[in-house]
């Protein structure tokens, strides 16, 4: 059982710390980030001609981002202008997405509840190290529910809040 033990943190340490690594912000001086930029689509459900967002994502940084709205007919007076705008590139410094942040901090917990591991392996200590997995598997459900189901906020502190 010890080596199971010792064989299962061993490959989460190496899993979390690529995560953690690909969700660094690119002004993290700690250490280097091996995210790749990782551009998204976005268009509306029924029709793609309506709304079309483009985001560059680097880490959890917005690094550029792109939003075409067209106005058709449908809206009151008619018309069929395209309204187009962009974040100013001195301003990407403040966007960063908040689900994937608040995901990077539940993992580095998690590699840090793995680095406390660090202790007698016998019978006497299974209920430790039963205490020790339940604490990491906590912390990376946390990580993946920050990504699945983001928090909602009121439109009031979105506009207050000049991150989002």
């Amino acid at each position: 059982m010890t080596n199971d033990f010792d064989r299962v943190l061993v490959e989460t340490t190496e899993i979390l710390k690529t995560s953690i690594r690909l969700l660094k912000r690119s002004d993290d001086p700690t250490e280097e980030t091996t995210a790749k930029p990782v551009l998204l689509s976005l268009t509306h459900p029924q029709n793609s001609e309506i709304l079309k967002c483009t985001v560059t994502l680097l880490g959890s940084d917005i690094t550029a981002a792109d939003v075409v709205y067209k106005a058709g007919t449908k809206v009151q007076p008619p018309m069929n202008n395209a309204f187009r705008t962009s974040i100013a590139t001195q301003q990407m410094k403040y966007w960063f997405l908040q689900q994937l942040h608040e995901c990077r901090q539940h993992l580095e917990r998690a590699f840090h509840y793995v680095e406390l591991t660090d202790f007698e392996r016998n019978i006497d200590q299974l209920y430790k190290a039963i205490q020790y997995l339940d604490l990491i598997i906590d912390c990376i459900n946390n990580a993946k529910d920050n990504i699945l189901l983001p928090k909602k906020k009121r439109i009031d502190d979105l506009r207050r809040n000049k991150n989002t």
